[in-house]
């Protein structure tokens, strides 16, 4: 017969004392876990990746990563965990060019100068 083995599993759920919230915050670079410095504005200044009991409301979270910088909002919820994730090192996305405008644009200007230059 084969060898039998047990695994173990610990879940941790964060519960936030009565009349608050969690925030619950971590930052990546590219797609690996980084330590970032996070400022929960007129809260307190922490290292990635920290929980915090919050009174229920909106925050503005700071973060600095090497020489990257980033701020986002968080609304804590009372009796709720608040996750804020902060990537950094993902180069921003591109905003598509518009080329079927550019293409029909092109096709209306040929046809006018077609139609101008035949008088």
């Amino acid at each position: 017969m084969g060898k039998s083995s047990t695994k173990t599993v610990v879940v941790t759920e964060v519960i936030p004392p009565p009349g608050k919230g969690v925030l619950s915050v971590s930052a990546t670079k590219d797609t690996t876990e980084a330590t970032a410095s996070v400022e929960v504005v007129g809260v307190t200044t922490k290292t990635t990746p920290f929980t915090l009991d919050l009174d229920p409301g909106t925050y503005t979270l700071n973060a600095t990563y090497d020489t990257e910088k980033q701020s986002k909002t968080a609304t804590i919820t009372e009796g709720k965990t608040t996750t804020v994730q902060f990537q950094f090192g993902v180069p921003p996305v591109p905003k598509p060019i518009p080329w079927l405008w550019i293409i029909a644009g092109a096709v209306v200007v040929g046809l006018i100068l077609a139609v101008v230059t035949r008088k």
